[in-house]
Parts: C-alpha cells; structure tokens; sequence
C-alpha cells in the first residue's frame, strides 16, 4: 500500500514537471524575440487595422538598421485585444517572416502567459493529487501574480 502511494506521487510529480516545462518551452519560444536573443530585425510597428486573431501594420526599423527589400511593407502581430488603430509599439521581427514580436517588459510578460497558465495547473495536480496544499497554494498564487502582470503590461 505505502509503495501504491509512492509510486502514484512519483507519477504526479512527474506529470507537474511535465506541464511546468512545456509551460517554459511555449513561452521560450516567444520570449527569446522579445529579450532580443532570436535574431530578426527590431524597430516600431503602427497598427492600421485590427482582426480578430491578429493586427496588421507597417514596420520601421530603428535608426541605423538596414533598409531594402528584407523589411516587409506589412506585419502582423498574432494578438487583437485591447489594441486599436494608430498605437505604436517596439517590435522585432521573427527571421524569415512578417510576424512581429512585442519587446521590452511588456513583450517579455506577454511571453509568460503559457507559463502562468501551466503555473496554474500544475497547482491543481501538486495541491490536489499530492496532498501537497501549502505548495499548491503557493504555485497558484504566483501563477496569478505572473497572469496579473501580464494583465497590466498589456
């Protein structure tokens, strides 16, 4: 019986970490760009048009950057809430593509959102499956202090 518990807690710490580095692998990906580390070239995107997955707008790099044919006339930046027409923001581009990525704190916090949602499930499995409730409670509660940040920055 104490074996059956060990085993079952071994595989609930295992799923926790599981759901934690996806949560890291998901927003690596995004935050790499958004800390300058992923190449792809940065300067300021004015928003024109606003669709529901996605807004559109026209690209500038920073002063000193390369012009020429490489700069995309359009970008797109994969998010629409809360952003209308004629905002400007700091940007980098993805290398190869017209997609566009936030920079700075606010590009970086909106790069965590996958890790304060797996922050947030992970919670439930440590607090729930493994009798584990102060734990639990303390990776859920900074899963939502990461989702309020990211709220705030927005």
């Amino acid at each position: 019986m104490r074996a059956g518990r060990w085993l079952l807690r071994g595989v609930l710490a295992a799923v926790a970490l599981l759901i934690l580095a996806s949560g890291v692998w998901t927003s690596w990906d995004t935050m790499r760009h958004a800390l300058g580390g992923g190449g792809g070239e940065r300067g300021t995107l004015t928003l024109q048009e606003c669709g529901r997955d996605a807004c559109a707008g026209s690209f500038e790099p920073f002063s000193g950057a390369p012009t020429g044919d490489d700069i995309p006339p359009s970008v797109v930046l994969a998010q629409s809430v809360g952003r209308s027409a004629g905002e400007t923001m700091s940007v980098v581009l993805r290398p190869g593509t017209v997609e566009a990525v936030r920079t700075g704190g606010p590009g970086v916090m909106e790069a965590a959102l996958p890790f304060a949602g797996a922050l947030m499930l992970a919670s439930l499995v440590v607090g729930g499956g493994m009798r584990m409730a102060r734990t639990g409670w303390t990776i859920g509660i900074s899963g939502i202090i990461l989702l309020g940040g990211i709220f705030l920055t927005w």
